[in-house]
């Protein structure tokens, strides 16, 4: 392949992914960035040697997490959405409202959360639920060990930009 078939392929997909985030009928009302990061267990080098390579893509695993029945139900009992008048949120809801992307600003183990087809400041309580639901799911998870015991390993999580509604 030579440069010009390689560009000229690079130019053609850029110019596709344009027309298609400009024909999106529901552009988001809401982002947030968060960075994930993995907590090695004690006396493990993170991608030490070729199997545990596989766990360096632990970013796309908790992008399904984050979008998964289970945190969908724990934004949906949260106080912070119960506090919005006449919502109208379920589940199915929120699941469907969410999209979460790799590469925050193209930061490395981060992900782009928005929130599309609600109004703004109800895309930054969803967000905010969501967020919570998944710091929760992480701590129960992912515990501290007790005194003597030896860390497995586990996930936080670090938000670069709280949720807000997108400017225009």
């Amino acid at each position: 392949m030579s440069n010009y078939t390689a560009l000229t392929a690079v130019t053609v997909i850029a110019a596709l992914a344009s027309r298609t985030a400009a024909a999106d009928p529901t552009p988001p009302v809401a982002v947030a960035h968060v960075l994930i990061i993995r907590l090695a267990p004690e006396g493990e080098e993170p991608a030490a040697d070729a199997r545990l390579a596989v766990q360096e893509d632990y970013v796309a695993t908790q992008r399904h997490i984050i979008q998964s029945q289970l945190i969908a139900e724990r934004a949906f009992h949260s106080t912070r959405l119960q506090n919005v008048p006449a919502v109208g949120v379920d589940t199915a809801a929120i699941r469907k409202a969410l999209k979460v992307e790799p590469a925050a600003n193209g930061l490395k183990h981060s992900l782009t959360i928005t929130a599309t087809g609600v109004k703004p400041e109800v895309g930054v309580v969803i967000l905010e639920a969501v967020l919570d639901g998944y710091q929760d799911f992480l701590q129960q998870t992912f515990k501290l060990p007790e005194r003597g015991q030896r860390f497995r390993g586990g996930y936080a999580v670090a938000v670069l930009a709280k949720p807000a509604p997108v400017r225009k």
